[in-house]
């Protein structure tokens, strides 16, 4: 007997820095057919031609992975003497609302350039219990965008949040170039049963999960340090790295 797929639920919006985002998620227009790019599955990227396509173990992988596109051009300019960014195809209001500011001057030095995007923003949730998201990099960009994406994890049954790109930038003396279609990141879902499928299902926000987002919201601003104990799913331990992977922890 095999176990039904775990069910993912799914909502993309585009972000504006400049407003709560509980008054706006469910006003963007990527989360129109055809507008914004919905996940994709690695396996279904596959031409089937790679020698190790029958390998159970790959394909396990590319089957619990998913690309996420980005659904706009852009270009990013560095001015690393300035540490300053410019993006010439925004407007000033799209730079605004799509380029994060972030007043630690440590996101421009010798060593790296990170730069945090709100475009596009997905918001994952899940009636199952201890399933992990996992957002990483996907390999092609650091040769064709010139940008490595900044990953982590969390388990997504206990805490309700968004995700959007943070990127390390490769060559500091070359802009990042971005077409529409091109993969931002990828995500990846952990559950206790390794073997279970995933379905991702596109679906409007409930005002349950709003709510939860924005509970987790103000608890992050009221009491940072607790975050953490319901974002990794244990509050016994004070230790949030007790376990060695999310698939540990289930």
């Amino acid at each position: 007997m095999f176990d039904k797929p775990i069910t993912i639920y799914y909502h993309q919006y585009d972000n504006d820095c400049t407003r709560k985002e509980s008054e706006f998620m469910y006003e963007s227009c990527l989360s129109v057919d055809g507008i914004g790019y919905e996940p994709e599955s690695l396996i279904s990227m596959s031409d089937g031609e790679e020698i190790y396509s029958a390998c159970p173990i790959w394909r396990h992988r590319e089957e619990r992975t998913f690309a996420i596109r980005s659904p706009i051009d852009f270009t990013v300019h560095i001015n690393k003497a300035r540490k300053g960014i410019s993006v010439p195809n925004f407007t000033q209001d799209q730079f605004q609302n799509y380029v994060c500011g972030n007043a630690d001057p440590r996101w421009c030095t010798d060593k790296r350039i990170s730069i945090q995007l709100a475009i596009p923003k997905f918001i994952f949730w899940t009636d199952e219990k201890n399933i992990w998201i996992e957002q990483k990099n996907h390999w092609r960009t650091a040769v064709k965008n010139n940008f490595t994406a900044v990953g982590g994890w969390y388990n997504t049954s206990n805490w309700t949040r968004t995700i959007n790109p943070c990127l390390d930038v490769v060559d500091h003396s070359k802009d990042i170039v971005v077409k529409r279609g091109n993969i931002l990141y990828e995500v990846a879902f952990h559950a206790p049963k390794k073997s279970r499928k995933i379905s991702l299902v596109k679906q409007t926000p409930p005002k349950q999960i709003q709510n939860r987002f924005v509970r987790g919201f103000n608890i992050k601003r009221f009491l940072p340090k607790k975050t953490i104990e319901f974002a990794l799913g244990d509050t016994s331990s004070k230790c949030p790295f007790r376990f060695g992977s999310p698939q540990d922890k289930g």
